[in-house]
């Protein structure tokens, strides 16, 4: 049985201190409103009275309050009492790759190893086979942290050295989900304006997703070997295409905001020059204009 500390008991921190004392570590539980951490006391979690007694309680202290920022506001008093000197920090808050260097450089100024993590997924996820988190940061931090995290999924990894790392990794997946979603709500309230039930819209197209994942690998190997060639859809069918989307969902009076941001990025890649390429070119001009 080891000893870990657990910052933050939402829907998440709760989930992973259950997952720990299941694994059977013996878990401190801190949380700015107490009930949340009495809650996990019936679990077998020990409620610390303070932040302080908190960290004091266990040599790795677990991070799940809301964001980065907000970590280093609740850990302030303890790091400025010198009781971050030598635990090991893993931050499992959301952030941004530049604020999870950041907190990585302050973590480290109070004394503390550190490891940023992500928790790609909600918190059923938790505990469960075949998931993973994205972690990052020093590989001897990760080597002593690594029984303890695979805890929350066997499939936790190191991503890379960089602290920032598993901020991208989860940053990236992000960023094509939730427009992703909107877009297939944009989709269904065309379907429905148009008496269409999206459940039956469905059945009858039940390869989509596989679809879409031929796409993002196809897409992902294009930019790795820099070949934009294609045998499929060319940017150019692609402009054409949305120039249909907005025709339809403007019948029906709505905007299309999720099309039209996707037009404007495949008419600038045709306006470029790259008609006839792959939708792949879009990251390649992306990335270089970052």
């Amino acid at each position: 049985m080891s000893k870990v500390t657990v910052i933050g008991c939402g829907l998440m921190g709760s989930a992973v201190s259950r997952a720990l004392l299941q694994a059977g570590h013996a878990v401190t539980v801190w949380n700015r409103s107490s009930e949340r951490a009495e809650a996990l006391a019936k679990d077998g979690a020990v409620v610390a009275p303070s932040v302080e007694a908190a960290v004091e309680a266990s040599p790795v202290v677990v991070n799940v309050v809301i964001d980065t920022i907000t970590m280093q506001q609740v850990l302030s008093t303890a790091a400025e009492s010198g009781g971050l000197s030598d635990r090991l920090l893993v931050n499992l808050s959301t952030s941004t790759p530049a604020q999870a260097r950041e907190a990585g450089s302050w973590a480290h100024s109070h004394g503390a190893r550190y490891l940023d993590g992500k928790i790609p997924g909600y918190p059923d996820a938790i505990g469960a086979p075949g998931f993973g988190l994205y972690i990052s940061g020093s590989p001897d931090a990760w080597e002593e942290a690594a029984p303890l995290l695979r805890n929350l999924g066997d499939a936790t990894a190191l991503v890379g050295e960089d602290i920032g790392a598993a901020a991208v990794f989860d940053l990236t997946s992000l960023i094509a989900y939730v427009p992703a979603l909107a877009a297939v709500q944009e989709a269904f309230a065309f379907a429905v304006a148009n008496g269409v039930r999206p459940v039956d819209f469905l059945k009858a197209n039940s390869g989509m997703a596989a679809i879409l994942d031929h796409h993002i690998a196809e897409s992902a190997r294009q930019l790795a070997e820099s070949d934009f060639s294609t045998q499929e859809a060319t940017v150019a069918i692609y402009v054409g295409s949305n120039q249909l989307m907005r025709a339809a969902l403007a019948e029906i009076g709505h905007r299309g905001a999720m099309s039209e941001a996707a037009a404007s990025l495949f008419s600038s890649a045709e306006a470029a020059g790259h008609e006839q390429s792959a939708p792949a070119i879009i990251a390649q001009i992306l990335s270089k204009e970052s």
